[in-house]
C-alpha cells in the first residue's frame, strides 16, 4: 500500500508544475499530492486509510513517525478483520447443514452472542466510531442469524412458528431501541455494553463446561474459533490505537481468552465420541 501511494502520480485535475529532472519531479509529485489533500475536513482519511497529517509525515517528509505507522497499520488490520469476518461462521454453517442437526451448539450462547453483536454494531454507531473498529460485527451478526434459523429448522418440534415469531419480535424491538437511541441515557449505554458482553462470556463458559462434560465439541468449527481468536488479538490492537476505550478493550481481551479456550478444546477432543453416545 505504501509503495502504491509513493509511486502514484498526481491526479490530472491538479495544476502543479513539475521539473524535467526526475528528482525534482518526484518532489513536486509529493508536494502536489499534499496540496490536493482536503483541507476543509482535517479528519478526513485519504483512501480511507491515512490521515492528511500522516500522509505528509510518511510520504512527503519521509519521517519515521511511529504513531502514524501504528494508525495506518491499525486501519489496514481493521479492514482485514472486516473482510475475514464475512466468512468466519461459514465453516460452522457447513458443519450443521452436512450433519443435519445442531448437536453441541449452545442455544443460550447463540442468543446471547446475537444480542451482543447487535450491541457491538449500535454502540460504536451511537458514538460515531470508525467502521474499521466494528465492521466485522455486521457480518458476524448476519451469520449468527443464519445459524439461528438453522437451529429453528432442525428443531421444529421445540420451535413452533408462534415461538419463532416471538423471538424475532424480541430481536427486532431490541435492535430498534438501540438504533433509535433516544430512549437510552449515556449511563444505560455504558451499562448495556458492560452487561451484555459479560452475558456472552457466561454463555461461552457454559459451552466450555458442556464440552468438558461431553468430551466433545459437537458442531463447533476449529476454523471459526481460530478466526475469532485471531480477530480478538487484532481488535485489541486496533481498539488500543484508534479508540482507546478501556471498556471495549477489556471486552475484547476477555473474548480472546474464551475463544482461545474453545479452540484448545476442539484440538483436545478432536474425533472423540461424545460421553452421551458412549453411555448409550
Amino acid at each position: 500500500v505504501f509503495f502504491f501511494l509513493m509511486i502514484r502520480r498526481p491526479p490530472r485535475s491538479t495544476h502543479c508544475i513539475s521539473s524535467a529532472a526526475s528528482d525534482v519531479y518526484k518532489r513536486q509529485v509529493f508536494l502536489c499530492l499534499v496540496q490536493c489533500v482536503p483541507t476543509s475536513h482535517t479528519d478526513e482519511l485519504i483512501y480511507g486509510i491515512i490521515s492528511p497529517h500522516c500522509w505528509n509525515e510518511l510520504l512527503v517528509r519521509k519521517t519515521f513517525n511511529v504513531q502514524c505507522l501504528k494508525l495506518v497499520f491499525s486501519k489496514l488490520l481493521g479492514y482485514g478483520i472486516v473482510f475475514a469476518s464475512s466468512i468466519v461462521k461459514v465453516p460452522q454453517v457447513i458443519n450443521i447443514v452436512r450433519a443435519g442437526n445442531t448437536e453441541g451448539l449452545s442455544e443460550f450462547m447463540l442468543y446471547m452472542e446475537s444480542f451482543g453483536y447487535i450491541l457491538s454494531i449500535m454502540y460504536p454507531l451511537h458514538y460515531n466510531q470508525p467502521f474499521s473498529t466494528y465492521g466485522e460485527s455486521v457480518f458476524i451478526a448476519i451469520q449468527a442469524i443464519i445459524i439461528m434459523c438453522l437451529l429453528w429448522y432442525y428443531n421444529r418440534s421445540r420451535y413452533p412458528l408462534p415461538l419463532v415469531l416471538l423471538i424475532v419480535l424480541v430481536f427486532v424491538t431490541y435492535t430498534f431501541i438501540l438504533y433509535d437511541g433516544s430512549l437510552l441515557t449515556e449511563r444505560t449505554w455504558t451499562l448495556l455494553y458492560g452487561v451484555i458482553p459479560q452475558a456472552m462470556v457466561l454463555s461461552r463458559l457454559l459451552q466450555i463446561k458442556d464440552n468438558f462434560v461431553n468430551k466433545s465439541t459437537g458442531r463447533l468449527s476449529f476454523i471459526m474459533c481460530f478466526l475469532y481468536t485471531m480477530g480478538n488479538v487484532a481488535r485489541i490492537f486496533t481498539t488500543w490505537v484508534e479508540v482507546d476505550d478501556k471498556l471495549v478493550l477489556t471486552n475484547f481481551f476477555i473474548a480472546f481468552i474464551i475463544n482461545f479456550t474453545l479452540m484448545a478444546q476442539i484440538l483436545v477432543y478432536w474425533n472423540s465420541t461424545p460421553a452421551k453416545a458412549k453411555a448409550q
